[in-house]
């Protein structure tokens, strides 16, 4: 028996160069990080928004989240909040936490962005804060902020702030989707929470029963029909003739 050693090994090589060159994608810790499910709750002017607005960028999904100051024309800090399933923090751990962005209008002087733990205080460091925004690309184009943090002890965040400062009156909008927190020391590409397939399974599912029974609902009307159909083919119709005669008997011309 001849075994080619050095095929085999070019193999080998071969598979090894190609995973090594596959990107690196850690998993995504929080849930419904594109906002595709029922969000918890929003506080301040932000609001889940669908691809309508055509002066925004399409959301990478069906829905983003979007700040705006419409009721607020005035120049200053504009912020908002969403709650999330928790997160814990492990201290002395390397954390990066993502999102993409964009703004318009007066938003484009600073970020005002915090992660919220669960008394209600901000986590110093894990976000844009008050950050120069970035506005390559104009309001259409998504940008990606990525921060790379460790904790000096165990947090449990449970809310996300996103807002913006503006330096002069007028209208302004911020727009966020796909967030990421994941463990590592780099942003790596966005991925859902194992639990948000989950749910979307779920839905499909759901959809895919409610087809199910529908065509069986069907499929029962229509065998009533048939049934109905069949049940007036096999009925007797009796019926007495009358002729001329028997029609006219008893009537007085």
């Amino acid at each position: 028996v001849n075994i080619d050693i050095d095929g085999i090994n070019s193999s080998v090589s071969n598979v090894t160069n190609k995973l090594s060159s596959l990107p690196y994608i850690s998993e995504n810790l929080m849930k419904n990080s594109s906002f595709e499910m029922p969000v918890g709750t929003l506080s301040g002017p932000i609001s889940v928004v669908d691809d309508s607005d055509q002066t925004r960028p399409l959301p990478f999904g069906r829905y983003m989240l979007v700040v705006d100051n419409a009721s607020n024309q005035t120049a200053g800090d504009v912020v908002s909040r969403i709650s999330i399933d928790p997160v814990i923090l492990k201290a002395n751990q390397m954390y990066t936490l993502s999102y993409y962005f964009s703004t318009a209008g007066a938003a484009y002087y600073q970020h005002s962005d915090y992660g919220v733990d669960d008394s209600g205080n901000f986590i110093f460091g894990i976000m844009a804060e008050h950050d120069s925004v970035d506005v390559t690309g104009g309001q259409m184009q998504w940008k990606r902020y990525s921060k790379t943090f460790k904790l000096a002890k165990d947090v449990t965040l449970s809310a996300l702030r996103f807002g913006f400062v503006t330096n002069k009156d007028g209208r302004a909008w911020k727009v966020i989707d796909q967030v990421k927190i994941e463990q590592g020391d780099k942003a790596t590409p966005y991925t859902p929470n194992v639990y948000d397939n989950d749910y979307r399974i779920s839905s499909q599912q759901i959809t895919i029963d409610g087809i199910t029974n529908a065509v069986t609902q069907q499929g029962k009307d229509i065998n009533s029909v048939t049934s109905r159909v069949q049940t007036a083919e096999g009925t007797s119709v009796s019926y007495t003739h009358l002729d001329a005669a028997d029609e006219l008997d008893g009537v007085d011309l």
